[in-house]
């Protein structure tokens, strides 16, 4: 597409870069939900991996297979953190998709 501006006054240049950006902006909206309807069920698949992670270290605690108490407290610590953030993102994506546009 080729645009040619022939000498605009101030208002109309303000309405054409008005226009400019407000279609950015749905564009950007667009490809904002696009993304977080493809990235919901992926973070899914994250938390479930990393809850089955935690389930393991749990399990090796319990038969003593742990030579060191401290690294599997560490390890299990971060695994529960990741937990976290990842319940806490998926419930973000499912309340941007859930909104109304």
């Amino acid at each position: 597409m080729n645009y040619q501006i022939n000498k605009l006054d101030g208002q109309s240049l303000i309405s054409w870069l008005g226009l400019q950006h407000l279609l950015l902006q749905i564009i950007g909206l667009l490809a904002e939900q696009k993304a977080t309807k493809t990235l919901f069920p992926k973070i899914g698949i994250v938390l479930e991996e990393a809850d089955e992670s935690l389930f393991w270290l749990e399990l090796i605690e319990e038969l003593n297979l742990v030579k060191s108490i401290q690294e599997m407290q560490r390890l299990k610590t971060e695994a529960n953190e990741l937990v976290s953030i990842f319940v806490v993102t998926q419930k973000t994506i499912k309340a941007r998709l859930n909104r109304k546009p």
